[in-house]
């Protein structure tokens, strides 16, 4: 399966906002305690990138790779059913300290890197299944803040003369200050941002634009102010299922946001600028503004609600089956064999039944199939063998023709061709109207003579 969240490990204005008509679910999670947290809380962390380019922004090379902490199954708080295809990235809250994979395979080719971010070392080719354990403790204080202020060109004149106003006050203050002015100046969100190459393009003159455009510029300015940051792309929010049982994630609900340097606290702390200029985008009940943009001429009215009412129906019956398949595990197949009576070793028979049970299946199948398929007289077979013969010459047979108008039209083609064609066409032709059959040997005479039809 390919990949088809468009969450990569880089950010390209529009390359998040492409996502917004899709409604193609991505992952869903369970938290085990039975309460969902409040929409505008849930974070769902896939890369971070720490290059900065302006308004393009990726990440360095694999070398901070590691392998991530063992975790406490009994600790598990929350579990992610994952869709197939959403890149190698394992989506996880902030406050994530380990990922604890069911299926062992995959837990021995989970990474970590840094910013407390895990992957895969390539996508998913099905659906699985892994839990978040999170931690009250505070991560460790990042120790290479450098390449978190560096930039890919020095500001602009205009950008500088902007900038003058906030140097010197406290992180906190600047952050607090580039968000009120998102908020005030005049900067709009939109579904379908206009084209800008530049930072100042966006920034002083369309003032309009998706969530990549507002952290990729915020996270530009604090690093030209001297505060380390960086772009985390991932996941915002999700929809509560029908009985509240979980939310659902997808391609919709893509984000990109920014993570600051608190140099006194000494950790990271996130600040959303998309929020500063659309608030609904992230308040309770946002799906209504996820249908907006996948449901086409979508009304927020009684009918939209009823819609997506019924679609959070049809999807708790669905997630109520893929949990069940996912949970199957060979360890749930040992329980309910050993509770019918069923002793290892026919247990380690199993796969040799099942391919005999599937032999035979086939086998049944092959027969009906073989029962009703058509019937065709040695006649039919040679004539068919005949048309196919003629094919290379571009000489086709149309479908409400016959063998007389065939060989006049062979005769008009080539006089040779119409020699060898006429035997064979009046032998068929007696053999299927008229009152005696094909006997075997005339039937071999037959096929060699249409075999050295074309021979010259």
């Amino acid at each position: 399966s390919g990949a088809r969240t468009g969450i990569t490990d880089s950010l390209r204005p529009g390359s998040i906002s492409d996502l917004t008509p899709s409604d193609e679910l991505v992952f869903r999670a369970t938290f085990l305690n039975g309460e969902i947290p409040p929409r505008h809380t849930l974070y769902w962390r896939g890369a971070v990138l720490d290059r900065s380019k302006g308004l393009e922004w990726d990440r360095t090379s694999d070398a901070d790779l590691r392998r991530p902490p063992a975790p406490r199954e009994s600790q598990n708080e929350i579990e992610i059913y994952m869709e197939p295809g959403s890149e190698k990235f394992l989506f996880s809250l902030g406050n994530t300290s380990a990922i604890y994979f069911p299926n062992d395979a995959l837990r021995s080719r989970m990474a970590q890197r840094d910013g407390e971010i895990y992957e895969l070392g390539q996508p998913l080719q099905t659906r699985e299944r892994y839990f978040l354990e999170s931690s009250a403790a505070e991560p460790e204080p990042t120790k290479d803040l450098e390449k978190y202020l560096q930039t890919g060109e020095p500001p602009s004149q205009q950008l500088s003369t902007f900038l003058n106003q906030y140097k010197g006050l406290p992180t906190a203050e600047v952050v607090k200050k580039l968000q009120d002015n998102f908020h005030s100046k005049g900067y709009g969100y939109t579904l379908q941002p206009p084209k800008v190459n530049t930072v100042d393009e966006f920034l002083f003159k369309t003032k309009s634009g998706f969530c990549e455009h507002f952290a990729g510029s915020m996270a530009t300015m604090l690093r030209h102010l001297k505060i380390p940051s960086r772009v985390v792309v991932g996941f915002q929010g999700g929809s509560p299922s029908f009985l509240d049982s979980y939310i659902s994630v997808r391609a919709h609900d893509a984000h990109a946001w920014v993570e600051y340097y608190d140099a006194d606290d000494r950790r990271w702390r996130r600040t959303d600028p998309t929020a500063s200029v659309d608030p609904s985008r992230f308040a309770p009940g946002a799906e209504g503004f996820a249908g907006r943009q996948w449901v086409p001429g979508w009304v927020p009215n009684k009918w939209g609600t009823t819609y997506l009412k019924a679609r959070a129906l049809v999807d708790e019956i669905e997630a109520n089956w893929v949990g069940f398949l996912l949970r199957f595990d060979l360890a749930k197949q040992k329980e309910l064999l050993a509770k019918l009576g069923m002793e290892a070793v026919l247990f380690r028979a199993l796969p040799v039944f099942l391919i005999l049970a599937v032999a035979l299946v086939l086998a049944v199948l092959y027969f009906l199939e073989a029962q009703g398929r058509e019937q065709l007289s040695t006649e039919e077979l040679l004539y068919r063998k005949f048309q196919r013969a003629l094919k290379p010459l571009k000489l086709v047979k149309e479908h409400n023709e016959g063998p007389l108008t065939l060989m006049s039209r062979i005769e008009d083609f080539d006089s040779r061709l119409a020699d060898k064609a006429h035997p064979i066409l009046a032998a068929l032709t007696e053999a299927r109207f008229g009152s005696k059959n094909l006997s075997r040997a005339a039937a071999a005479e037959i096929s060699r003579q249409i075999r050295s039809l074309t021979k010259r």
